[in-house]
């Protein structure tokens, strides 16, 4: 039994599923059939557990941005009070760096990414909006 070809051949299924995913087809049989095969070599291919976000980081980063807003006298941008949870935090940075770009505020938008970034969240800028996920 190779087992070294059995991966390759895997991985380059997986390549091949992301590459069909992206470009929106449906590979919802296809990714059924990976974990299939994937079983049989014992992978499970479940993500690893995260630990939450801690989010007071994200609550001081809002603060200073609604600051930096203040500062720049951009009125209503980020009006409101502060959402509680780390997720509902970040979506509320992206949809304020959102206004701040229609604004044409870019570097106070930039800022945002950047600081996220070193929080450990990246930004995805697509076509149907702005997705966020963890760094690895």
């Amino acid at each position: 039994f190779n087992t070294s070809q059995a991966l390759a051949a895997l991985f380059d299924l997986a390549r091949d599923i992301n590459r069909a995913d992206e470009a929106g087809m449906d590979v919802q049989k296809a990714r059924e059939t990976l974990k299939a095969l994937g079983g049989v070599l014992g992978l499970t291919f479940q993500a690893p557990e995260e630990a939450p976000l801690d989010v007071e980081p994200l609550r001081q980063l809002l603060s200073s941005v609604k600051e930096d807003i203040k500062k720049s006298n951009l009125e209503g941008i980020a009006a409101g009070d502060a959402p509680d949870d780390a997720d509902a935090i970040i979506e509320f940075l992206i949809s304020v760096r959102q206004e701040l770009r229609k604004a044409g505020q870019f570097q106070l938008a930039d800022e945002i990414r950047n600081k996220l970034g070193e929080l450990g969240i990246a930004l995805e800028d697509k076509p149907a909006g702005t997705v966020w996920k963890r760094k690895r």
